[in-house]
Order: structure tokens, then C-alpha cells, then sequence
């Protein structure tokens, strides 16, 4: 029986080819989004590997306090761009009162505890920020 020219759309199942002949002029359709790039790692579709970039990402829990500033992490597809600033070395005796000051700006009267507590270096810097406001 002749067939003619059949096309075929690849589809999440298997697809029956039609008993008889064909004319030679048939199709199976072709889809750009075919690409290793939009496949996820470890999986193949049609023969296309995918990407180890494309992982899933919903396990994810990072905050932009989490990470250290300018460091990117992927939580349920979305990027996130740190904006933690660790801890200086040393804390020069001016960046003290400005901390403490931006402490007492930002609690207010619910300032109670030490913004910083700091170690004295040899070179006569204050070292170490270690703790942070203790708003109540």
C-alpha cells in the first residue's frame, strides 16, 4: 500500500510507521529546543546528552547573606548574588566609631549589646568584628 509522504512529530511515545511504501519525500520533524543546553545533566532525549550546567536547582537554600559579595549561587532557578562582607582583618580605631555608630542609628533605644568586640594587634589596630546588633 502505498504511503505516500509521511511525516512524523517525535512525541514522548512510541509511533507506529504505517504498513506498505513510502515515496521517499517523508519527514520527521526537527525542534531548535533540541539542544544540550536545555537538557538536564545525566539525561538524554533523541540522542542529545545533557549539559552539566543545567542541574536542578530547587534544593537550594543560599541567601544573599549567605555568600560572600560578587559570589552567585542558584536557589529554585533564580540567581543570587552575595552581598556578605566578611569580617576585616583590622578595625581601625575611626571604623570603630562609625560601626558602633551605625549600630546605635540602626537599633535605636534597643541598642544593648557590643556591636564589636575587638582585640588590640600589635600594630595598634583593633582586630576582629565578631558579633553583630543585639536589637531585643
Amino acid at each position: 500500500m502505498n504511503q505516500g509522504a509521511e511525516t512524523i512529530t517525535p512525541s514522548a511515545s512510541v509511533q507506529t510507521i504505517p504498513e506498505g511504501y513510502h515515496n521517499g519525500s517523508g519527514t520527521v520533524a526537527g525542534d531548535s529546543n533540541l539542544a544540550s543546553s536545555n537538557i538536564k545533566s545525566g539525561m538524554t532525549i533523541f540522542g542529545v546528552a545533557g549539559n552539566s550546567n543545567v542541574v536542578d536547582t530547587s534544593s537550594g537554600n543560599a541567601s544573599v547573606d549567605n555568600l560572600t559579595t560578587g559570589s552567585v549561587a542558584w536557589v529554585d532557578g533564580t540567581e543570587i548574588i552575595g552581598e556578605y562582607i566578611p569580617p576585616t582583618s583590622c578595625v581601625s580605631a575611626s571604623m570603630k566609631t562609625t560601626l558602633l555608630a551605625n549600630c546605635q542609628s540602626y537599633c535605636g533605644s534597643m541598642y544593648t549589646g557590643t556591636y564589636i568586640e575587638l582585640y588590640a594587634c600589635e600594630d595598634g589596630c583593633d582586630r576582629g568584628i565578631e558579633s553583630v546588633p543585639e536589637c531585643l
